[in-house]
């Protein structure tokens, strides 16, 4: 079959071929065009979050080195670490009970960390339950802070028990190594 010039079945030919041909430049071209186009939009969302964690996160990291300089400034004395960890752990609980004891509470444990002790970290967390009314709660905390060695209290929780209430504190101790 011999296929001459003009007749419709050239022209069919023509236009597969070229067809073809429109198909074969657009995925050499246009698709790995859109490919890096999808990448782009995908690290400019990426940075305009980033940017969106920045504006939150700034406002408080002015806040915290203003702190700090402020504190540098004032020149508050170190916190006195809690000497050795053998004899003076042992001598937190009957510290804290007192303390307890003084703010009219029940001290129900005090519990040390055990990844605190083996972490090889210059602070002991340590759990303390205490049971009491809750306007014993503040002749509690000042009590706490009179502790030369309580770096921080990092955590607080009230809970409703059958006569008062209980409370779980985390206090964060200095200890000396």
């Amino acid at each position: 079959m011999i296929i001459k010039g003009n007749t419709p079945v050239a022209m069919l030919l023509y236009l597969a071929g070229g067809f073809m041909a429109l198909l074969a430049i657009s995925f050499l071209l246009v698709l790995p065009t859109r490919q890096d186009a999808e990448g782009l939009r995908r690290q400019i969302a990426e940075t305009e979050a980033r940017i969106e964690e920045a504006k939150l996160l700034d406002p408080l990291y002015a806040q915290l080195t203003a702190l700090q300089k402020a504190r540098e400034e004032l020149a508050l004395p170190p916190v006195p670490p809690l000497e050795g960890l053998a004899g003076e752990v042992g001598g937190i609980a009957p510290e804290l009970e007192q303390v307890s004891r003084r703010a009219g509470m029940k001290l129900v444990s005090a519990t040390p960390s055990p990844a605190s002790l083996e972490g090889g970290s210059d602070l002991l967390l340590v759990e303390l339950v205490i049971e009491g009314d809750y306007p014993a709660l503040r002749e509690l905390l000042l009590g706490l802070l009179e502790i030369p060695y309580l770096q921080a209290v990092s955590s607080l929780q009230i809970r409703e028990i059958i006569g008062g209430r209980e409370y779980t504190l985390q206090l964060l101790l200095k200890l000396g190594k």
